[in-house]
């Protein structure tokens, strides 16, 4: 049982034995070893063999017969193979509810034995931390399978997104412009610039200038693309780039990837990259095994969020209990600390506040049509226009911060300042970003409905309890000695010896089904995709040749020089005599 919980918990069996030695006293209290734990993982895998796809789509539908609210579609081949899978339970759905404004798609790989591609969907929540709001596996990456991803997902959370955020690939833009016609699709802009020196011309490869007057072109998001594309073309001509291939397509695709072009699109703030999924994608690597099967991998990915849940429970009592430093002292500073969590208080909010009161001030104000106009003067941002109309109690910026980030700018916080506003009107505080004690009540619940506590889980946390009860006293610990002892004795007679049978129950009990003898639905075939090899992401050019220059250098036996190579690949340069 020690070795079921163990794989569970995606820990390997030898760390699983010693850890059972140090938990029962010694070796020999074990009472089995170390190869026994192995063949557990054996005969586990031969249960399953053949027949994960079919025990993992049956707990599905129980699963959605306890929970109405959990969704998932799959996909097969003509020989009945699985080809794509796609679920959500009822807590990504609700989430996405409230967070699914953005959302960041990235394939992870070596996450099972098949090989198949596994695809989180992923947003942020109003601490500004990665939240998971659906799965998906496929074993192609092609329009088909991408618009069928998109599809399944547009259907189980009942709208798309705003804006959806993805790395170059053809196929999965493609997909995207035929099933999600009104998502705004955001190429990120990290894979972009990472080619930046690689795509350059050798003389022009280190041209620190060069580099940072791209940065100063395609970063901000205040310009205007009008003036982005003036000062490209000016760039292009100054280094002779106007022929590059890279730079053309690059430009061609500047509707996509360039911070300009989205800052009259809602929630395009959020994110630029792919970062939070690279983050997703890590806590998926700290609780998946690239040998699990379906069925395993399920099992990691409901430890994974139950760990992101339990994060995200810690963090919103923290904010119900903890205090902040105000710095302003003003009260619609301290309106804002009760309504924001803390996070977003302090990182982005706060900061425009403190700048309203050191960095703004209104250099012209006047009236035009009944509404009020101030030339905010930020010695940081420059100039910024505020309209603020008295009839609806409507303030907007030339900024645009609020529809990029649904958070307030400083140049609004200092015109609030000035009419000697106390509290940030609610239509301005964003239910995403606002302390919503009704979030930790439905990931509470969902917790207690998605954690299933077999009967041996109650036994041995008892027993557990039973000890704490004892610790430190030494005539109780005998008296519970004692008596356990005798419970063992006595279900010894009266329980079922531990036989091969015995191990078949466990196996049964682990995956939640008994092994079925029809199949309908076969496991996938193991697929190559281009990043199913061993050797991780695919790295540039540039990254190797940084790789290189970093490597510490050792005298060649044949050129007698200090380099990054040995006489085995030596380039040949004639042997420098002594």
């Amino acid at each position: 049982m020690m070795m079921l919980i163990g794989m569970k918990a995606n820990i390997g069996p030898m760390k699983t034995f010693r850890f059972y030695k140090e938990l029962v006293g010694g070796y020999d209290d074990v009472g089995c070893t170390a190869q026994d734990f192995k063949n557990y993982g054996r005969d586990l895998r031969a249960f399953s063999d053949g027949v994960d796809a079919r025990i993992l789509l049956d707990n599905f539908r129980d699963k959605q017969e306890s929970c109405p609210g959990f969704k998932f579609s799959f996909d097969t081949f003509e020989d009945t193979t699985l080809k794509r899978l796609f679920w959500a339970d009822d807590c990504s759905i609700k989430n996405f509810k409230l967070y699914g404004d953005a959302v960041s798609y990235d394939a992870t790989y070596r996450t099972n034995k098949y090989k198949l591609i596994f695809t989180p969907f992923t947003g942020r929540d109003n601490h500004g931390r990665c939240i998971t709001f659906g799965v998906v596996f496929i074993s192609n990456e092609d329009v088909e399978s991408y618009s069928w991803v998109f599809s399944k997902f547009v259907e189980s959370m009942g709208a798309h997104p705003l804006i959806l955020i993805t790395d170059q690939d053809p196929a999965m833009r493609k997909a995207i412009e035929n099933v999600l016609p009104n998502t705004s699709h955001r190429l990120c802009m990290w894979h972009i610039l990472m080619k930046f020196a690689e795509k350059l011309p050798n003389h022009l490869m280190k041209d620190s200038e060069l580099k940072e007057k791209f940065n100063n072109i395609v970063w901000p998001d205040l310009v205007e693309p009008s003036d982005f594309e003036e000062k490209w073309h000016c760039l292009m001509d100054e280094y002779d780039l106007g022929g590059n291939r890279w730079f053309t397509d690059m430009f061609a695709l500047r509707a996509n990837w360039v911070p300009a072009y989205f800052r009259d699109s809602k929630m395009s703030g959020l994110f630029r990259t792919t970062s939070l999924s690279e983050s997703e994608n890590s806590l998926f690597r700290r609780h998946v095994n690239k040998n699990s099967d379906l069925v395993q991998l399920y099992m990691h990915y409901v430890g994974a969020m139950e760990a992101q849940r339990n994060t995200y429970d810690t963090i919103t009592l923290a904010d119900e209990t903890g205090s902040l430093d105000l710095i302003t002292q003003s009260h619609i500073e301290h309106h804002a600390s009760t309504v924001y969590t803390n996070k977003i208080f302090k990182e982005e909010v706060q900061v425009e506040i403190i700048s309203a009161a050191r960095t703004c001030l209104i250099s012209q104000m006047y009236v035009e049509n009944s509404s009020n106009f101030y030339e905010v003067d930020d010695t940081v941002d420059g100039v910024s226009k505020v309209c603020y109309r008295s009839v609806d109690d409507e303030y907007t910026c030339s900024c645009k911060l609020f529809t990029r980030k649904a958070l307030l700018c400083r140049h609004i916080f200092f015109v609030m300042r000035n009419k000697k506003l106390t509290r940030i009107p609610d239509k301005y505080i964003a239910a995403r970003w606002s302390k919503l004690s009704k979030v930790a009540a439905h990931l509470t619940e969902h917790l207690s409905i998605e954690k299933r506590f077999s009967r041996n889980n109650h036994i041995f946390l008892e027993l557990c309890k039973s000890i704490g009860h004892v610790r430190g006293d030494s005539i109780l610990k005998v008296q519970l000695f004692d008596d356990l002892k005798g419970l063992t004795e006595k279900y010894s007679k009266l329980g079922v010896p531990i036989d091969k049978s015995c191990k078949n129950d466990m196996f049964v009990e682990y995956y939640g089904s008994v092994r079925p003898t029809e199949v309908d639905v076969l496991p996938p075939s193991v697929v190559h995709t281009k990043g199913s090899g061993s050797g991780g992401r695919r790295k540039s050019t540039r990254e190797k040749l940084v790789e290189q220059a970093l490597k510490p250098k050792r005298k060649c036996k044949k050129c007698s020089r200090l380099a990054n190579h040995d006489s085995r690949n030596c380039p040949g340069v004639d042997v420098v005599e002594e």
